[in-house]
């Protein structure tokens, strides 16, 4: 469901009205729990007024004509902008009305959810800034943590290496057996694609997870892995 907020226009010891600014991040949501987990910021990133208002359609196709053939692949625009290396994009002097942002990262549309926001603009005489937003490309994956058998404590197992069966994608535990392997591809929700994953660590059999579920912009948690130790008598092998 889309966002809606309310900022404010004309920020006066700008040279220009500065309508809407912020920055893209990437995030990731763990199905099942609450909280949005920020990472990095995106440089590069695309934002479009997909919704733009009449007022604002308006002074578009002014622009559009003296601009020609031109207009599609021009960037920035009144319309559309670019992330700069922190971030951080901007919209200037829009009439008061309501918007709706669109960011995306167009070399990774199969991997990052699109985010989608609501703008409403309103004019004012106060000498402040807008507030800035934060827009959300949230990644796909899983993370989990894997622990010994029994006979050792079930304790987590560091630097266990987590690879995604058939794929290149992989990555290490941390020394508490932690892990997270995201920007996996996957189809947008509800389609959805059936992953497995294959765990190794020195001394353990080789490990392989049930297959899970993944879409676009959801993150799966896998609870306690837990290896089985490697015996001298039994060649290395899949647990199922």
């Amino acid at each position: 469901m889309d966002k809606k907020m309310t900022i404010k226009s004309s920020p006066l010891h700008h040279p220009v009205a500065i309508s809407i600014h912020g920055r893209v991040l990437i995030g990731y949501t763990i199905k099942g729990e609450p909280d949005t987990v920020l990472l990095d910021p995106v440089r590069q990133a695309q934002v479009e007024i997909i919704e733009p208002p009449e007022s604002f359609k308006r002074k578009l196709d002014l622009k559009s004509l003296s601009h020609g053939q031109n207009w599609e692949s021009l960037s920035p625009r009144p319309d559309r902008t670019h992330t700069a290396v922190d971030g951080s994009f901007y919209f200037i002097d829009l009439p008061p009305d309501n918007y709706t942002l669109k960011a995306s990262l167009p070399q990774k549309l199969t991997r990052l959810q699109v985010a989608k926001e609501v703008v409403t603009v309103v004019k004012t005489d106060a000498k402040l800034n807008p507030l800035p937003r934060d827009l959300v490309l949230l990644t796909t994956g899983i993370v989990g943590q894997v622990i010994s058998p029994p006979e050792q404590g079930t304790k987590p197992v560091a630097y266990a290496q987590v690879k995604l069966k058939g794929g290149n994608e992989q990555t290490r535990c941390d020394r508490d057996g932690k892990f997270q392997l995201l920007n996996l591809e996957a189809p947008e929700s509800p389609s959805t694609r059936s992953v497995q994953f294959e765990i190794s660590a020195s001394g353990y059999d080789l490990y392989t997870t049930d297959p899970t579920a993944i879409s676009r912009g959801t993150v799966h948690r896998i609870q306690n892995i837990q290896l089985s130790k490697k015996s001298s008598t039994k060649a290395n092998g899949t647990r199922p």
